[in-house]
């Protein structure tokens, strides 16, 4: 990740502020809860305090009945000055009581099997953002309530131990 100056996050932050608030209104059409990070967050994400690059900075999704679908979609942020293939970059979508479990590695193992586990690939040119969209397909038969959805930005490396860059959680409700 390079290092970015308070100056240069500055200006990153305010070109993200406005890209959220044109994705909250989006949201807000489509009737999808939305989440995004406020200022403070994405200074420390922009000037890699918080999390390695690329990363999420903002979510939303719908809510679905059992045996229905749904979707969401993660928004993801490259500040670095190289680009991140889709052959390597990928989100991981699961449910389960991930975003509880400070270990990421430990993380990744608490799921809910009632679920299906999703991959996408996500490529993000240098200094641009790029978006996942997953269709989520919810269990028939799936008691009505929350369910809490993560989402991990992974890298794959062929030849040795992948990495993990960011995560991110949601509430899904099923009515």
């Amino acid at each position: 990740m390079a290092v970015k100056s308070d100056d240069d996050a500055r200006k990153v932050a305010e070109m993200l502020l406005k890209k959220i608030e044109f994705l909250r209104n989006e949201a807000s059409e489509r009737r999808e809860r939305f989440e995004a990070l406020a200022r403070e967050q994405l200074m420390g994400k922009i000037k890699g305090e918080t999390s390695q690059s690329p990363y999420f900075y903002a979510q939303g999704w719908g809510g679905a009945s059992p045996g229905g679908t749904t979707t969401y979609r993660a928004y993801v942020h490259n500040p670095d000055p190289t680009g991140y293939s889709g052959f390597w970059l990928f989100g991981h979508l699961f449910f389960g009581p991930a975003n509880f479990i400070g270990s990421s590695d430990l993380a990744l193992t608490s799921t809910d099997p009632r679920f299906t586990h999703y991959y996408q690939r996500c490529e993000v040119a240098a200094g641009s953002d790029a978006n996942m969209n997953f269709t989520i397909d919810v269990p028939s038969g799936l008691r009505p309530g929350i369910y809490i959805g993560n989402c991990f930005l992974l890298m794959r490396n062929s030849f040795d131990v992948g990495s993990y860059h960011d995560r991110a959680a949601f509430d899904l409700t099923v009515n």
